[in-house]
């Protein structure tokens, strides 16, 4: 989803997980394996919380994980962090390769 900001004008991407209820910011120009995380404004951020959405910000998407932040996953998505090199959560949370 995009969205204009309506003081700035500035253009925003919207990212949902398909199977988690969390979304986030991403600069428009971000290629699918390489989101840049960008932060919401706060009148787009209220309306997706008060929908039920979390919301993770670009501290949280760009912080890497450990293995042990792993460990409810399958044996698949495994597989699949560890042949894309992903470092991040949002490299996982928000992959082009699902």
């Amino acid at each position: 989803m995009s969205y204009k900001h309506c003081r700035s004008n500035e253009k925003i991407d919207v990212v949902v997980n398909s199977h988690y209820p969390y979304f986030a910011g991403i600069n428009p120009e971000s290629s699918w394996m390489n989101l840049e995380f960008v932060s919401l404004p706060k009148e787009i951020s209220q309306a997706f919380e008060e929908a039920g959405f979390i919301y993770l910000t670009p501290q949280v998407l760009t912080a890497q994980f450990d293995k042990k932040d792993l460990e409810e996953l399958s044996q698949n998505e495994l597989q699949q962090i560890v042949y894309w090199k992903s470092k991040t959560f949002g490299e996982v949370i928000y992959n082009g390769y699902d």
